[in-house]
């Protein structure tokens, strides 16, 4: 397998799977880790040590509430992608400068206003100096909307 488009969520997972079927075959038969894996419905949560964190039960869908706080741009506000986007970066970076914004590639820093993220979940290297910045980052569609009210 060739590194061709390391870092993107498919890809990572096609290498992860091709990982792991390799240790299954080294491991041979029988697996083991068996008496484990028959063991973990009855094996105990680990205690989060709050009392605000509800567990939840193995195959339970949890929705997970997503707390926006308004952002608002103006002119000159320095900007920063991440991911792959529904639309091509470039089209991005030319939708965020015709809106007088700043388009830095690469890396985001204190002045940053803003990571426009495709995935604002991500644990990218740059969503993580974001949080540390507490820089927000937002989706490409509600970078979208903040875009359309500065034109």
């Amino acid at each position: 397998m060739s590194l061709v488009d390391a870092h993107s969520a498919l890809f990572d997972a096609h290498a992860a799977a091709g990982l792991f079927s390799g240790y299954l075959r080294s491991a041979g038969r029988p697996l083991p880790w068996q008496e484990l894996l028959d063991s973990a419905p009855d094996l105990p949560w680990p205690s989060f040590g709050s009392t605000s964190v509800r567990p939840v039960r193995r195959g339970e869908v949890v929705a997970a509430p997503v707390v926006r706080a308004p952002v608002s741009l103006v002119r000159g506000d320095t900007v920063v992608f991440t991911g792959q986007m529904s639309d091509p970066r470039d089209v991005w970076v030319d939708r965020a400068s015709a809106a007088g914004l700043r388009v830095i590639q690469g890396y985001v820093t204190k002045a940053t206003r803003v990571l426009v993220a495709a995935d604002p979940f991500t644990l990218s290297s740059k969503a993580r100096r974001a949080r540390a910045y507490e820089v927000p980052i937002v989706s490409e569609h509600d970078f979208g909307s903040m875009i359309a009210r500065l034109v």
